[in-house]
């Protein structure tokens, strides 16, 4: 099996090609951002930046905050619904559902039938690249209905969760972004036994940046929004 990610790189190289198997199966990349639109890497030298708890995933607002000098008090203004609708950060279900259906169908899989599945139980997203357990296994049940229905009964409705490794990093669904979704939310992170609220958050967000010289660091964003920010979140500051 192959993901679809990895497979357009490999076909890009004539070295690559060459390595593929006669056979094999394409299964999508599950990215979905809608849950945590405000989640980005950040990399300098190839190296990613960590966050304040230590993992990948930085906030793209408080990553613009501490670049553009604003104290910690100052930043947390921004998390508000008014800096979400602006950043477009309520259009990501509609963005991340028109790429992720255009991927399922280009791996001639039903998109609409694994939605159904993982839609039951609201949140099927750790972050934008993390799925949830039974994303996968629902995901699994489909390319095996298809690849193997011929040789095997029906596969029953998953019953239970995998062992998840990844678990313990958990980004929060902001509380207004979750209302528009129709779910509870929070500002609560975690990362292993390390937990913080909002405030929390970027406290530790800073002092991690401030070890490292972030502000004079030269630095890549993924993703590159770092134009559209500076237009939407310069007015925003100092309003309240």
């Amino acid at each position: 099996m192959i993901q679809d990610s990895v497979l357009r790189i490999v076909l890009s190289d004539e070295t690559l090609r060459e390595l593929l198997p006669k056979d094999y199966i394409v299964y999508p990349t599950i990215t979905f951002s809608a849950f945590h639109p405000d989640t980005q890497y950040i990399f300098c030298e190839e190296r990613v930046i960590k966050n304040g708890l230590g993992s990948d995933w930085n906030s793209r607002i408080l990553v613009w905050a501490y670049l553009n000098e604003l104290t910690v008090d100052e930043s947390l203004l921004l998390f508000d619904m008014e800096t979400y609708k602006k950043l477009g950060y309520l259009d990501e279900w509609s963005n991340s559902t028109e790429e992720l259906r255009r991927t399922f169908e280009n791996c001639s899989l039903d998109y609409s039938q694994w939605i159904r599945g993982v839609q039951r139980d609201g949140q099927f997203m750790y972050g934008i690249n993390h799925p949830m357990p039974a994303a996968l296994t629902y995901l699994a049940r489909q390319l095996a209905d298809r690849e193997f229905s011929s040789h095997v009964q029906s596969l029953r409705e998953p019953n239970g969760d995998p062992k998840d490794y990844l678990s313990h990093i958990v980004w929060p669904v902001y509380p207004e972004i979750a209302e528009e979704l129709g779910m509870e939310g929070d500002y609560h992170w975690r990362v292993g036994r390390k937990r913080a609220n909002l405030h929390e958050f970027a406290q530790r967000c800073y002092q991690s940046w401030d070890l490292i010289g972030l502000r004079n660091l030269k630095i890549t964003y993924v993703p590159d929004s770092v134009a559209r920010d500076n237009v939407v979140l310069q007015p925003l500051v100092g309003r309240k």
